[in-house]
């Protein structure tokens, strides 16, 4: 399994005109940009992570830090981001939630999260589209 690293200052949406479903949420802990969180049962967000069945589901990628708790923040279900490290993952990879909290792994370890596209530039230069389909993790991205 390999960790998928982010620079959270640097992510963004690749296509902000375009379609994107963005949403807000309230933050149970500080988050980061580019952590992938889930909602708890008080309707609240945190760190999602597969190797812990209350913290198990992802519903999006945070678009920005919360310092702390109670604070909101936004966060992509669907759409293309900038800002995480694909250049060791194959176009059209697979992404998935990791068991590490707010992390993102190339290996099943439990959600798909999105995969790796590529955009029109001479470079190819890779980024995370996001489907989170429903906000349900690990729907089929077929």
């Amino acid at each position: 399994m390999s960790t998928i690293a982010v620079t959270a200052r640097t992510i963004a949406l690749a296509f902000p005109t375009g379609f994107n479903d963005v949403r807000s949420g309230i933050s149970v802990e500080a988050l980061t940009g580019g952590q992938v969180v889930y909602q708890t049962t008080a309707g609240v967000f945190g760190l999602c992570d597969t190797g812990e069945a209350a913290k198990d589901e992802p519903r999006g990628i945070c678009l920005e830090e919360a310092v702390a708790a109670g604070q909101v923040f936004s966060y992509v279900v669907k759409g293309a981001i900038y800002g995480v490290t694909l250049s060791g993952e194959a176009y059209d990879g697979l992404v998935y939630a990791s068991n590490t909290a707010g992390g993102m792994s190339d290996s099943a370890v439990a959600e798909i999260i999105g995969r790796v596209i590529a955009l029109a530039d001479k470079d190819k230069t890779k980024i995370l589209y996001v489907d989170i389909r429903g906000g349900a993790g690990g729907a089929d991205h077929n």
